[in-house]
């Protein structure tokens, strides 16, 4: 199925460049007023309105190919393309009228050309020299920036056979500012620099680039757009490991062109993990085992006086919120820190439990700090900012996956994802280790005892769980404050998911009127009409009860909060 995304708008007396090629244009079989144009490997549709007016523009859709059955399909450059036409001798055909038929080297693909039954994310490649090791994306800019590195091998002795000779590894880092619409099927390699991509000079033996920070500090109304790179130097394990901050100014101009230059370079005794920005004009970085907060004097363009506060380990992660800063460490939790009248850091709370952190994220409306770890964990940590310094920040939920989240954002549900009686309008998408995406959901009390009842009892049956664990059927079906634990605090939506799958509210309901076993009667209900009744009743109270029946709703609440996001 191919999808038309609307990427440009113009009216009839403007043009736009789709590339630096030819422009093959053909007529669409399907529509009168569309045309298909195809431009340096890639596929756009061309539409005008019925009527010509002003308001309504013609516009230009990027084509994005999709397969169903294979929701990681990758879109390849286009060789040529054709579509089957409408009309054959005999009249009308039914079979792949219509249809395009496109060419990507040597896969020929038949796609229909309309919109997708729901929206959906469709993946893209972007090309790049070498594997990026960091990717932000610049709200100003409307840009992807890529830092990657390319090692290359140069020999450093001559000798009589190719055995006889020594090679040395050189390796460049590149910083790359990629167009997400219209550099993605074009090809960005060309040559260095043409297409955005900026090798990063005088780079030091054995530094590596850490991270990558789009800064926009403000002097009054004017505002400055710096790129910051952190770095380390030699081995990061090693006692003689140090590091630098470098400081480059980014401007675009009205062609869209991105220029680069390196301004400043701060040597640093240890190597410098991470960076964020922290108010108008200054800079919150780990070095070493310190956190520095660090102010830009915007009138001589110079650093002040850092302010620093030792940790017992270093930090792998720095985020910024309501002026407090958040710090993950490997070995001591998750810090957060205030600054004081005096520009002083001050530790406000701290994680008690000793985990070696990866990353966090700050949610915005609540006091709530989620925090990942390399054993696989999310924690949810409460940590408010009122009362004495130096408090204990209290565990509230910890949840177990099958790999470590490395990443945590929150965005907003999307528009096919309809928001759901007490559960929050926004998620959480989550990228470990292992390659997996996850999918979080913050649920309010009424919710979690809602799910977790269905879960229980969803464990408990062969249908859907074969081979269950034998603790299920030692813990009662409605979760009890006396028997949960805050590390048991978490629904698995892949066990809900099955149960949709394997028969929905019919399998629900079948499991709601189950008589219990007369041997398992201290961890369920008397009968399936008192499980059937306490079931109710937590709908009811989860605020998810429709006039059609208990079960039905539950289900379709159920079945769009488990639609993906991704």
């Amino acid at each position: 199925m191919a999808d038309t995304a609307a990427d440009t708008s113009l009216s009839f007396c403007e043009s736009i460049e789709l590339g630096d090629t030819s422009v093959t244009v053909a007529p669409d079989a399907t529509r009168s007023n569309r045309v298909l144009v195809a431009c340096e490997q890639a596929l756009y549709t061309f539409e005008c309105p019925a009527v010509p007016s002003k308001t309504d523009p013609a516009r230009i859709n990027h084509v994005w190919l999709t397969d169903p059955a294979n929701p990681a399909f990758m879109q390849r450059p286009l060789s040529c393309f054709t579509q089957a036409s409408l009309k054959i001798p005999q009249g009308y055909s039914t079979f792949g009228a219509g249809s395009l038929f496109y060419l990507a080297g040597s896969t020929l693909v038949l796609a229909d050309l309309g919109a997708l039954p729901e929206p959906q994310m469709v993946p893209r490649r972007l090309p790049l020299k070498g594997s990026p090791t960091k990717v932000i994306h610049s709200e100003q800019l409307n840009k992807l920036i890529a830092l990657y590195t390319t090692t290359t091998a140069e020999p450093s002795s001559r000798g009589s056979t190719p055995r006889d000779r020594s090679f040395t590894k050189r390796s460049c880092a590149t910083i790359a500012f990629i167009d997400p619409d219209a550099e993605t099927l074009r090809s960005q390699l060309d040559d260095e620099g043409s297409h955005g991509h900026f090798p990063i000079a005088n780079v030091k033996h054995q530094e590596r680039c850490l991270g990558l920070l789009e800064w926009l500090p403000t002097n009054g109304d004017d505002p400055y757009r710096i790129l910051v790179v952190n770095t380390v130097i030699g081995q990061p394990a090693g006692e003689e490991a140090t590091g630098r901050l470098l400081l480059f100014s980014l401007t675009m101009d009205r062609a869209g062109k991105v220029n680069l230059n390196l301004k400043k370079r701060i040597d640093k005794d240890a190597p410098v993990w991470c960076v964020a920005p922290y108010g108008n004009t200054s800079l919150v970085y780990a070095c070493g085992d310190d956190i520095v907060l660090q102010k830009l004097d915007m009138s001589t363009k110079h650093f002040e006086a850092p302010s620093k506060i030792t940790l017992r380990c270093r930090a792998t992660h720095i985020s910024v919120s309501d002026s407090q800063v958040f710090v993950s460490t490997r070995g001591s939790g998750c810090h957060t820190f205030c600054v004081d009248d005096d520009g002083k850091l001050q530790l406000l709370c701290a994680d008690a439990s000793g985990r070696s952190d990866i990353y966090h994220l700050k949610i915005p409306t609540m006091s709530l700090v989620l925090s990942t770890d390399n054993e696989c964990r999310v924690a949810g940590l409460w940590q408010d900012a009122r009362g004495q310094l130096g408090r204990t920040a209290p565990l509230v939920f910890e949840a177990n996956l099958p790999g470590s989240i490395t990443r945590l954002r929150e965005v907003p549900r999307p528009l096919w994802q309809r928001v759901l009686p007490k559960v929050r309008p926004t998620i959480i998408v989550g990228a470990s280790e292992n390659g997996a995406i996850y999918q979080f959901s913050l649920l309010d009390e009424h919710a979690w005892r809602l799910l977790a009842f269905i879960q229980n009892i969803t464990l408990r049956d062969p249908r859907v769980c074969p081979y269950p664990s034998p603790l299920v059927h030692e813990q009662h079906i409605e979760p009890r404050d006396v028997d949960v634990q805050k590390q048991n605090r978490h629904i698995n939506g892949d066990i809900l998911d099955r149960l949709l799958r394997r028969g929905g509210a019919r399998l629900l309901g079948e499991m709601l009127a189950k008589a219990p076993d007369p041997d398992r009667m201290f961890a369920d209900y008397r009968s399936g009409d008192d499980r059937q009744q306490r079931f109710n009743e937590l709908v009811e109270a989860a605020g998810w009860a429709q006039r059609e029946g208990h079960v039905e709703s539950t289900v379709e609440k159920i079945a769009e909060m488990l639609i993906s996001a991704i």
